[in-house]
C-alpha cells in the first residue's frame, strides 16, 4: 500500500532515479526487481545492480498471526534484510517505516524517547529492525506510524474488510477502547517525502495525524464519507485477556517533533476524505 504511493508521487518530480523492488510485478516503474528482500542473496543481487543512496524500506509483514506463527521468516524480512541494507555500502540513509506498536499501550501520547515495551512478535520483530537501523545505517531514520489504505487487488487491511463488509450489508464492529491516530498512505507518502527533502538529523520520529481517535470512531467516519449506513458499525470493547495476540489499546503518537519541523499533520477527516478521493480514482478488485 504505502511502497507504490511513495513511488507514484516521487515520480512526477522527475529529480530521481528510483529502483523499486516487491515480489510481483509493477506496471508504473521502469526500474523494477522481481525479488524478495527477505532472502539475503537476491536481496544482495539487487543492491549491487541499482547502487541506492536512499532506501525506503516499505516492507512488512502486517498479520499478526503470521508472525506469530513464522517467526524465522519474520525475522528476515524485518531484520535481517534490513541489516543488510542499512550496512550496504553505498547507503547513505535509510528511511525505515516502523510501528506504533512498539509500544505497550498502558500510557499513550508516546514521544519518541518514551521506553518501548512490544507485545507480540510482529512488534518486537519491528523494534529489532529499528535497533538494526540505528546501528548500522550511517544516517537512520527510523519513521513510525499506523497506517490507513487499500491494495490493488483487495488485501486484509482494516479499511479493506470494513469496506468489503459494509458494501455487504453486514455489520461490523469497532474497538472503543483501542486508540490510534491512523495516517492514509497517501498522506504518509507525501509526508515522507517532505521529509527526506529536508534532509533532516538522524533518528526516531512520529509520522500520525491529530487527534488519536479510536477504531470505533475510525469505522464509523470511513461509513460516513463512503455513503454507508454507520448503524452498521457496533462499539465494542477489546478484552485482551481474551485474545490469543496481546494488543496494545493506546499507541497514539505525539507528533510535536515533525510539527516544529513544518510538516503538516492532517487530521482524520482529511486522511478519510483522501482515501475516498482516491479510492474513487483508482478503484479497488474485491
Amino acid at each position: 500500500m504505502l511502497g507504490k504511493q511513495v513511488l507514484s508521487k516521487l515520480i512526477i518530480q522527475e529529480k530521481y532515479e528510483i529502483f523499486t523492488v516487491s515480489r510481483n510485478p509493477l506496471e508504473i516503474s521502469n526500474n523494477h526487481f522481481i525479488n524478495d528482500i527477505a532472502d539475503s542473496d537476491q536481496l544482495i543481487q539487487v543492491l549491487k545492480a541499482c547502487q541506492p543512496e536512499i532506501v525506503i524500506n516499505c516492507a512488512a509483514y502486517v498479520n499478526l498471526d503470521y508472525c506469530e506463527k513464522n517467526h524465522i521468516k519474520t525475522d528476515l524480512l524485518h531484520q535481517h534484510a534490513v541489516s543488510i541494507l542499512s550496512s550496504y555500502p553505498t547507503v547513505e540513509s535509510l528511511y525505515y517505516i516502523s510501528t506504533d506498536s512498539v509500544f505497550d499501550g498502558q500510557q499513550g501520547n508516546y514521544s519518541e524517547n518514551d521506553t518501548t515495551n512490544p507485545l507480540n512478535f510482529y512488534a518486537s520483530s519491528k523494534l529489532n529492525g529499528e535497533t538494526e537501523v540505528l546501528k548500522k545505517a550511517k544516517k537512520p531514520y527510523i519513521i513510525r506510524t499506523n497506517i490507513l489504505g487499500f491494495n490493488s487487488i483487495a488485501g486484509k487491511s482494516l479499511f479493506e474488510w470494513a469496506y468489503q463488509n459494509l458494501s455487504s450489508g453486514n455489520n461490523i464492529k469497532g474497538f472503543s477502547n483501542v486508540y490510534f491516530n491512523p495516517l492514509y498512505v497517501g498522506d504518509l507518502a507525501e509526508m515522507l517525502i517532505s521529509f527526506i527533502e529536508m534532509n533532516c538529523n538522524p533518528g526516531i520520529y512520529n509520522f500520525a495525524s491529530q487527534p488519536a481517535v479510536s477504531k470505533y470512531t475510525t469505522l464509523l467516519k470511513i461509513a460516513d464519507v463512503f455513503g454507508f449506513d454507520i448503524g452498521l458499525v457496533k462499539p465494542m470493547d477489546l478484552d485482551i485477556s481474551q485474545t490469543d495476540i496481546i494488543k496494545p489499546l493506546n499507541t497514539t503518537l505525539d507528533t510535536h517533533k515533525i510539527a516544529t519541523l513544518g510538516i503538516e499533520v492532517p487530521d482524520i477527516d482529511t486522511c478519510i476524505h483522501n482515501l475516498y478521493n482516491d479510492f474513487c480514482k483508482y478503484g479497488i478488485r474485491i
